[in-house]
């Protein structure tokens, strides 16, 4: 009887622990130099680019409607993780500059489902996953240049379980836009 439930409790703990982390594989792919000279971001609201889901026009325009919310509120969060990491010392959103030190970042949700908690929860297995994926750019202000990219996948754990369950979309999105904070941080300090 000790056995099995020794091994109960240790299935319940690799359950759980699968369930931990989406692993957030991002870094910027281009010239990382060329990040260095700004001091203003200028965010702008990123763009919808994802195939409609639905059988009928009203559920079709209802996700692109969901979308629409989507792009505003990850570039809110993309906003509020620069601004409080004081990565720049201007942080302004979707305005027009002109300055030869503005970084401007945007980009566009490529695929966005906000899967089923229960199912994430009882089944796992990628059943009911959670998904945000988008694209990042960062474009010189003057130039308009492209700078660099990051592509985020981000979807919530196969594993599982009770954290798993609780990685819905708004979890992914703010994960994606601290990472991307995290890395231009990182650039901006070398």
């Amino acid at each position: 009887m000790r056995i099995l439930r020794f091994f109960f409790i240790l299935l319940a703990l690799t359950a759980s622990v699968i369930g931990c982390a989406t692993p957030l594989q991002m870094s910027i792919q281009g010239n990382e130099v060329l990040f260095r000279g700004h001091t203003t971001a200028v965010v702008m609201t990123f763009v919808d680019l994802s195939e409609p889901v639905g059988n009928t026009d009203e559920q079709k325009q209802a996700y692109k409607d969901t979308l629409q919310v989507v792009c505003k509120t990850f570039t809110e969060y993309l906003t509020q993780e620069i601004q409080q990491n004081k990565i720049y010392s201007i942080v302004l959103k979707d305005q027009q500059v002109s300055s030869d030190s503005a970084i401007v970042i945007s980009g566009f949700v490529h695929k966005f489902d906000k899967g089923n908690a229960a199912l994430r929860y009882l089944i796992g297995l990628g059943a009911g996953s959670s998904i945000f994926h988008a694209t990042i750019q960062f474009k010189d202000s003057k130039s308009g240049k492209i700078l660099g990219t990051i592509s985020n996948n981000g979807t919530s754990w196969v594993g599982g379980g009770v954290i798993a369950s609780s990685q819905n979309t708004d979890v992914l999105m703010r994960e994606a836009a601290s990472h991307v904070a995290s890395e231009l941080t990182r650039i901006r300090q070398k």
